[in-house]
């Protein structure tokens, strides 16, 4: 049976909107998850869109489709370079400050792979192929790390990179606020 090249692609785009359900791209809200492990460490577990993030923290005066459609076509080590770049700047913009004053230490960071960042890119890029409207996306990538302080602490100034805004803020049970360029920095409660 010969199909049209076009067949195939409505076909694939189908099956990927069936299989991850796309949503309007201005619908998609990052998430920053808090919770206290022990009173003087806490986790924190991001959800984020990956061409969002990826296209604001390396190239936001690109063109959105543009970008995407650029980086996934890169080649393994080049689109490595990109996601390391972006990486870093993320790792430079959370900053978490404890009652003291003094800035938290961030480690254990958990990243999907560039591989599986960059597969996501691909499907944007048939999703909007198949969807000429450019308002869809795939389900967001969680990032997670620790933060620890030397004392213990129970409220943090928080504050994460702007390539995330707006971010929705939680701290269960009862704190929930936005960052966003009207305010970039808060105070969370941890319980």
């Amino acid at each position: 049976m010969n199909r049209s090249p076009w067949a195939w692609i409505g076909a694939c785009g189908l099956a990927l909107a069936v299989l991850l359900p796309a949503q309007a791209h201005q619908v998609q809200d990052h998430q920053a998850r808090l919770s206290k492990i022990n009173a003087k460490e806490v986790s924190l577990q991001l959800a984020l869109d990956p061409a969002t993030v990826l296209h604001r923290a390396v190239a936001p005066s690109q063109p959105f489709s543009e970008f995407v459609s650029w980086a996934a076509q890169l080649k393994g080590a080049e689109f490595q370079a990109i996601f390391s770049k972006m990486q870093k700047s993320m790792a430079k913009g959370v900053r978490l400050v404890g009652p003291d004053g003094s800035a938290l230490v961030l480690n254990g960071w958990e990243w999907p792979t560039a591989q599986q960042w960059q597969d996501r890119l691909k499907a944007q890029v048939i999703l909007s192929q198949v969807n000429t409207q450019d308002d869809t996306h795939l389900p967001q990538v969680k990032v997670a790390f620790t933060a620890k302080s030397a004392r213990p602490v129970s409220h943090l100034q928080v504050r994460f990179p702007d390539f995330t805004w707006p971010i929705l803020v939680v701290s269960e049970p009862s704190d929930k606020f936005w960052l966003n360029e009207q305010m970039p920095v808060a105070v969370v409660q941890l319980f």
